[in-house]
C-alpha cells in the first residue's frame, strides 16, 4: 500500500500538467518521486517521463490511499498517462482508497479539505505548507529547479499528512476494494 498525491499546473488535465507526484510506501516509508525538469520544459515533453514513472511506481504496490483522489489525482494521472501513450493500470488491477470520503462521511468539520481535517484532528502538528503562486509558476512555467523543490517538498509533506490521518480515522469506514 502507498499513500499517493501529485501536484499539477491547472485543475484540468486536457489544459495542464502534472509537477510532481509523491508515493509514501507504507511498509517501509520510503518516498517514491519524481519531477519535471527544466529540460522537460525545453524538449516541449512537460509530464512524459514523470506519467510514466508515476506508471511505473504505483504498478509496484496492490492499492493507493489519497485525498480526493478518486475525483482527481488518479484521474488526472490517467489522462495524462494516456495523452502520452503511457499504458495506466485497467479496472480491478489496483486497488484505491480515498481518505475525502470517510472525512466528508464521517465528520462534521466545517471543511472537507486534508488540511482541516489533519488540522481538526493533529491540531498544529500538520505538515500542511503553503506554497506562494510565484514559486508555484516559477516552477511550472520556468522550470526553476529551487522552486520545484518546494513543490516536490510541499507534496511529501501531503503524503505524511495523509499516512497519519488515514491511520486516525481508517478505523471509521467499511472496508473496500474499489478499482482505482
Amino acid at each position: 500500500m502507498a499513500y499517493f498525491d501529485i501536484e499539477t499546473l491547472g485543475f484540468g488535465a486536457s489544459h495542464g500538467f502534472m509537477l510532481c507526484y509523491c508515493l509514501l510506501d507504507a511498509k517501509t516509508g520510503k518516498i517514491y518521486e519524481s519531477h519535471i525538469t527544466k529540460k522537460d520544459h525545453t524538449s516541449k515533453v512537460l509530464d512524459k517521463n514523470v506519467a510514466g514513472k508515476c506508471v511505473k511506481d504505483i504498478s509496484k504496490f496492490d492499492k493507493l490511499v489519497g485525498y480526493y483522489s478518486t475525483r482527481f489525482d488518479i484521474p488526472y494521472v490517467r489522462a495524462r498517462a494516456i495523452h502520452h501513450g503511457i499504458d495506466f493500470p485497467g479496472y480491478g488491477e489496483l486497488k484505491h482508497e480515498d481518505v475525502y470520503y470517510i472525512i466528508r462521511n464521517k465528520f462534521a468539520f466545517g471543511r472537507n479539505s486534508q488540511e482541516a481535517a489533519c488540522r481538526q484532528i493533529f491540531g498544529d502538528e500538520t505538515e500542511k505548507d503553503h506554497i506562494d503562486p510565484a514559486t508555484w509558476l516559477d516552477a511550472a512555467v520556468y522550470g526553476n529547479a529551487k522552486s520545484m523543490g518546494t513543490v516536490v517538498e510541499h507534496c511529501k509533506r501531503d503524503v505524511r499528512d495523509l499516512q497519519r490521518l488515514h491511520q486516525a480515522v481508517g478505523k471509521f469506514r467499511r472496508p473496500s476494494e474499489l478499482s482505482a
